[in-house]
């Protein structure tokens, strides 16, 4: 397997599992077979699958909530999707394919907080869940923003810096919201325990919601197949 490609990355993005085997057949009978290796398709992933997911999350949020938040956000647009494939890995597949590699286009952590953003703040509708993914996000990627506020020397920003910038720009926030972030190790008891208490109460609500969204899918299957 060293240094072999896995043969998922050489077919079409969003390829069912019919039109995998039928390129893994063509591919197995040319010069080409040893390059790559049948690492198996992703097309669907059962719900059930979902839950089993948000349940590990639901226990790393405990020590970590910042990375689960997010993770647990993608995991409800994931659940609650018409699409018959709409995970990041086929997203990114896409993109390479069309020679998008832009970070935007290519970054699996910046993917994934733009489709839960997204998700919360057309679908849901939910301005302090997408006000939390914001601030756990930025607590995640820790940019460290305000070392570059007021800085009239001008110096060279690294990709990370820059897209963070660009984030905290179409968040709206102020200079005293960013130097409030990158302070947040220092803050009061009271401040990082409300912050802290509202990201679980999140990861439990999303929680909940995949369960019920799993729990309403089988009573569906059954009544139809009565």
């Amino acid at each position: 397997m060293s240094g072999k490609t896995p043969f998922w990355w050489i077919v079409p993005a969003g390829s069912n599992d019919r039109v995998y085997e039928e390129w893994l057949g063509i591919a197995q009978d040319t010069h080409f077979a040893d390059e790559f290796v049948d690492l198996g398709n992703l097309y669907t992933i059962a719900r059930e699958d979902f839950l089993v997911s948000a349940l590990f999350q639901l226990l790393k949020s405990l020590g970590n909530p910042f990375k689960s938040i997010i993770k647990l956000g993608l995991l409800e647009r994931y659940i609650h999707s018409t699409g018959t494939n709409p995970f990041i890995s086929n997203i990114i597949k896409k993109n390479v394919h069309e020679g998008k590699l832009g970070i935007q286009n290519i970054d699996s952590y910046v993917i994934m907080f733009n489709h839960v953003f997204n998700y919360y703040n057309s679908i849901v509708n939910d301005a302090n869940a997408t006000e939390l993914l914001n601030i756990c996000f930025y607590l995640k990627v820790d940019p460290r923003l305000s070392r570059f506020l007021d800085n009239g020397e001008k110096i060279e920003l690294s990709e990370k810096t820059r897209i963070m910038q660009a984030y905290a720009k179409k968040w709206n926030w102020s200079e005293s919201m960013i130097c409030q972030m990158d302070e947040f190790e220092n803050q009061d008891i009271d401040s990082v325990n409300r912050l802290m208490n509202d990201t679980k109460k999140y990861v439990l609500r999303g929680y909940r919601d995949i369960l019920n969204a799993i729990e309403t899918n089988k009573i569906a299957h059954r009544l139809s197949g009565e």
